[in-house]
């Protein structure tokens, strides 16, 4: 019994030995992660892990590492929806998304002639096509005019969003009309499925849908009638998922944190969200950095996450995970 144990432990011994690791060497733990999940990670682009609590001040916000994947969308069509300037979370994932190897496509609305030239800001200047999404003809035509440019759609982005006036700021969910109400409904959260549908034609089995969400489980102050359209957003990201998961279409939102857009700059006491946020959220939180938000999109839009749908991942610091 003690000679087979002690060949058994021999055996086991040269199986490993490879795989030993001084865990003080980030180059040697590198290689190691690489032999253990399959991947090769060269030692001289790894990076020293950051150590210390939310408490400092020099804490490293998200989005500032210097290690990037390279090719996660590469040979992917994506539709980006929304739009609107360089400061647009729209305009930083089409970016990210170009410089993953992505092929994209822009929808824009009301100003197209502004839209088109911020498209030639892009890594590679992408086509915009009109899409006011409470238009059913635009929608319906949608997927034959996408047909000019790309043959089909690997991903969507859902980046749009609107609500009059009267259905932001304090004292506006008791005062807002229904016709403000319900035109903040639709095009914020009922277009989430109309421009789903729309893009059906184009996709298939793989496809991913991705929407831009801000975290509703709670009432935020002066956010009143956008706030309930983000929930009816998340219910219907939940359905969509139901319903597409049969035709191999994942959909999931990214609850972004606050950042600063011009859709932002339109909500009042938007400045309330901004003081909060970086001291709360447990990696930080940087309202002038768009890349976290825009990367989690991708990774969304990628291969990388085939199983995840009807889901709210949060691009937010960890904000939404920490009491007051």
């Amino acid at each position: 019994m003690t000679s087979a144990m002690d060949n058994l432990c021999a055996m086991t011994i040269a199986r490993f030995k490879d795989l030993c690791v001084d865990v003080s060497s980030p180059s040697e733990m590198a290689a190691f992660w690489g032999k253990v999940i399959g991947l090769t990670t060269p030692a001289d682009n790894s990076q020293p892990l950051r150590t210390g609590n939310h408490h400092q001040t020099n804490r490293a916000r998200p989005g500032t590492g210097e290690g990037h994947v390279t090719g996660l969308l590469e040979g992917k069509r994506i539709l980006v929806t929304g739009v609107i300037t360089d400061a647009s979370l729209a305009f930083h994932v089409a970016k990210a998304a170009q410089e993953q190897g992505a092929t994209v496509v822009l929808t824009g609305f009301g100003r197209m002639r502004l839209v088109e030239r911020i498209a030639q800001r892009l890594p590679k200047p992408a086509p915009v096509l009109e899409l006011d999404v409470t238009d059913q003809s635009q929608l319906d035509s949608l997927a034959d005019r996408v047909r000019e440019h790309t043959d089909g759609l690997d991903g969507v982005l859902h980046s749009i969003g609107n609500a009059p006036a009267s259905c932001l700021g304090e004292g506006a969910f008791l005062s807002a009309p229904w016709e403000d109400v319900a035109s903040a409904l639709q095009v914020s959260a009922y277009s989430f499925k109309s421009l789903s549908t729309a893009c059906l034609p184009l996709m298939s089995p793989g496809g991913s849908i991705v929407g831009m969400d801000f975290d509703n489980r709670q009432a935020w102050p002066a956010y009143d009638w956008m706030g309930v359209a983000k929930s009816a957003l998340e219910s219907i990201c939940r359905y969509l998922a139901r319903d597409l998961g049969p035709k191999g279409i994942r959909v999931n939102l990214v609850a972004a944190g606050p950042v600063r857009t011009m859709a932002a700059r339109s909500i009042p006491g938007f400045a309330a969200f901004e003081d909060a946020w970086d001291g709360r959220a447990p990696l930080g939180w940087d309202v002038n950095n768009p890349e976290p938000v825009a990367r989690t999109c991708c990774a969304l839009l990628s291969d990388w996450l085939p199983a995840t749908t009807g889901s709210m991942v949060w691009a937010d610091g960890g904000f939404h995970a920490v009491g007051v």
